[in-house]
């Protein structure tokens, strides 16, 4: 980078920043220019951290928006990533586009340089980036991706969102309950001695809890740790991470909103690539990848063999399980009036309203159900308490 004064052919003053390989050719771009150089001084690059935190979707999303932006604005593809790649403050997705860069200088097309570089990155993207490249826009592929996806963003962001903070009440009340059970409870059993039998059924629960965990935390402080490594194991696992969404399908309140959810992602990708230009097959086919359910990803799988056993989408997705009836109604719609991918864009519109709105109702309800159930934990120890007093005290008289 190289700052420079000179004046322009209309004898004005004009100072600036330009990048150049080196001196020379610095000097020849602001010829190119018109500009005549009176001073030209390399600018010292300033270090920049990298951050090694591990690229999460939202990462990639964003990543997609600007090189959309970048490519609807007439910049070169190569030019785009070598640009992200300057810009990014992420070491992993530096090292990809990087990557990227080296391969499309060799002639490698970019839905490919993105498979090889990019392993985290949905495979429906570089699936519709290639149609892209095929039909001749991908310009139009990239900008589309990059607001769909974010949508779908914004629509987890919710459901996380939702659940953020009635478990943050859960921590914080089982912490509570903890320091009752480990702390509070122990100085009141010395007061009420060993022989328990005389206190009533809520004090002697109170109190045997209480010994339980001062006396074999170790076994206590296990059992917890087996229970969060358990459930980090089944999270890491794909397999066993979408038997248990499946599983969550089927609770009330919960699933209707993942199903929704899930439904939209579905519709949302069928639409993109049927823009795109795919055919009805390959769009259904590309769609599978973002069902996360094992039984609705069979369900929608069945759909792509109807399609090629001839059957029209419509009457396919009526097969599906619990398909929302406004789906089934707008891809008809479409079929007839030949605009399918408008229709399941609008679908896809309808979905993301009603999930909002069930995060939103799910996020109401979740938090007074966490105060009622820690509130009613704590509400156990205290009358445990004052019931094994009450009972001392009416021993004592």
């Amino acid at each position: 980078m190289y700052r420079y004064r000179g004046i322009t052919e209309a004898a004005e003053p004009v100072t600036g920043v330009i990048e150049a390989q080196a001196d020379t050719d610095a000097l020849q771009k602001l010829q190119d220019r018109r500009i005549d150089v009176t001073e030209l001084k390399a600018i010292k690059p300033k270090s920049v951290s990298l951050s090694r935190k591990k690229p999460g979707s939202t990462d990639y999303y964003n990543l997609l928006e600007q090189l959309a932006v970048l490519v609807n604005s007439g910049i070169p593809v190569l030019e785009a990533i070598e640009s992200l790649r300057k810009t990014s403050r992420n070491f992993t997705l530096t090292e990809q586009l990087d990557r990227i860069g080296k391969e499309l200088r060799q002639g490698v097309r970019l839905s490919q340089a993105m498979m090889d570089s990019m392993p985290n990155l949905p495979p429906m993207v570089p699936a519709l980036v290639a149609l892209g490249e095929q039909t001749g826009n991908l310009d139009d592929v990239l900008s589309s991706i990059g607001k769909q996806l974010g949508k779908q963003e914004k629509m987890k962001s919710e459901l996380r969102n939702a659940f953020t903070y009635p478990i943050f009440l859960s921590v914080v009340g089982v912490g509570a309950v903890l320091f009752l059970f480990l702390f509070v409870v122990p100085r009141f059993s010395a007061m009420i001695g060993d022989d328990l039998s005389a206190l009533p059924f809520i004090a002697q629960a109170v109190f045997h809890i209480s010994a339980f965990l001062t006396e074999r935390w170790p076994v206590a402080l296990m059992i917890l740790f087996l229970v969060v490594f358990g459930i980090a194991a089944i999270w890491s696992s794909k397999q066993a991470r979408s038997s248990v969404i499946g599983m969550i399908h089927y609770v009330p309140v919960i699933g209707p909103i993942l199903r929704q959810s899930e439904l939209a992602n579905w519709t949302r990708t069928v639409g993109l690539a049927f823009s795109a230009r795919a055919n009805l097959i390959t769009a259904v086919t590309l769609a599978e990848n973002t069902v996360t359910s094992d039984t609705n990803r069979a369900a929608f799988g069945d759909v792509a063999r109807d399609l090629r056993a001839g059957m029209a989408l419509d009457d396919a997705l009526e097969k599906v399980p619990g398909i929302e009836p406004v789906v089934v109604n707008l891809v008809s719609t479409g079929v007839r009036a030949g605009r399918l991918g408008e229709m399941l864009m609008v679908a896809t519109r309808i979905l993301d309203e009603r999930v909002e709105a069930g995060s939103n109702r799910l996020s109401r309800l979740a938090e007074p159900i966490a105060i009622l159930i820690i509130s009613a934990l704590v509400g156990m120890v205290v009358i445990g308490l004052v019931m094994a007093m009450t009972s001392l005290y009416e021993f004592s008289l």
